[in-house]
């Protein structure tokens, strides 16, 4: 009896998330699917060859991406973003920072979609989500 008690309210608790998530509009889950963005660095300036995994724009942890040319971007993203570069290993400090990306003078913040962006000859990068950069620190 117990266990039927049980699995009842499992079941009552399943069906009220998913009508929970039924409830989202479509507005709501267009934000949610364009606010993520990711990158992939490469090894030459185009975003062609030897493309590595993707990596979320706004987890601001270190990628040590050392010989890297380039990455590209997929996704959409209304956060302006910044890239710290390093020229040591484990993003020890920053050499130098991007946080302009094209030069429209309204979207200079922002990744695009589909773009490809050259990195220079840095060892280590991390990205920043919703900051600019700081001054260099090496």
């Amino acid at each position: 009896m117990r266990s039927f008690i049980l699995s009842g309210a499992m079941l009552l608790a399943t069906l009220v998330n998913v009508s929970n998530a039924a409830a989202l509009q479509p507005s709501e889950l267009t934000s949610r699917a364009v606010d993520e963005q990711w990158a992939s660095f490469c090894n030459d300036s185009d975003c062609k060859d030897g493309c590595g995994e993707w990596v979320s724009v706004t987890n601001g942890g270190c990628l040590n991406e050392s010989g890297r040319g380039s990455f590209k971007v997929k996704g959409g993203s209304y956060n302006h973003i910044a890239l710290v570069k390093s020229a040591g290993a484990d993003c020890p400090c920053q050499t130098t920072c991007t946080d302009k990306w094209n030069s429209d003078g309204i979207h200079e913040g922002y990744l695009q979609e589909g773009g490809c962006y050259t990195v220079g000859d840095y060892s280590s990068f991390r990205f920043l989500s919703e900051q600019a950069c700081d001054s260099d620190n090496c």
